[in-house]
């Protein structure tokens, strides 16, 4: 991701139901980068800790968003 200053960035990922395949692969490509830049930035940190900081869906399918 190119240009995007990630610790900076919140991805937002909107679905009605988040189960469209682009949407899904969308949302997996930003948390493949912040996995990737937070490894390498920061070894120590846990994968779900800065993930959860950058990432939220709004759904009206609650339990996908979690």
């Amino acid at each position: 991701m190119d240009g995007v200053d990630i610790e900076e960035t919140l991805f937002i990922v909107i679905s009605k139901t988040l189960t469209t395949a682009e949407t899904m692969l969308n949302a997996r490509s930003a948390k493949g980068a912040l996995i990737d830049y937070y490894k390498k930035t920061y070894p120590d940190v846990a994968d779900e800790e800065f993930v959860s900081r950058h990432v939220c869906a709004v759904s009206t399918n609650l339990d996908g968003t979690s």
